[in-house]
């Protein structure tokens, strides 16, 4: 497989699992479908991600928060905790400045560094 259809595959699994919370939430599906879903996707960030991917700061750092995110999503299918959510949507803006304001700096292609902006905001979609 290419790089793009890595990318494209990323997007997509994010958006699926997106989607299947927020159904979840809604008692549409069963949790459980959520639930695998979730860890499935979340393991992939973390850390089968890293070993298709060179290892990088910014990929590592990025495939630990997607997967906290995804796991954090498993946890509130199941308790209510606001404060939880609220603290991992304010680690995903962090670092979302953080890559806006180190553009420059950072050695990944345009491709990548635009997929790993794309994915971190696609998951504040995750808890609202």
């Amino acid at each position: 497989m290419s790089k793009k259809a890595f990318f494209l595959a990323e997007i997509i699994s994010v958006i699926f699992s997106v989607i299947l919370f927020f159904l979840a939430k809604q008692h549409a599906i069963s949790a459980m479908l959520a639930t695998f879903v979730l860890l499935a996707v979340s393991a992939y960030f973390f850390p089968v991600r890293l070993f298709l991917q060179p290892i990088i700061q910014i990929n590592l750092v990025s495939g630990i928060l997607l997967s906290a995110n995804l796991a954090t999503g498993i946890i509130l299918l199941f308790v209510q905790m606001e404060l939880l959510a609220l603290i991992f949507t304010a680690l995903n803006f962090v670092f979302l400045l953080y890559l806006l304001f180190s553009a420059g700096q950072i050695k990944v292609s345009k491709q990548s560094y635009q997929t790993t902006v794309l994915l971190h905001f696609l998951c504040f979609f995750l808890f609202n």
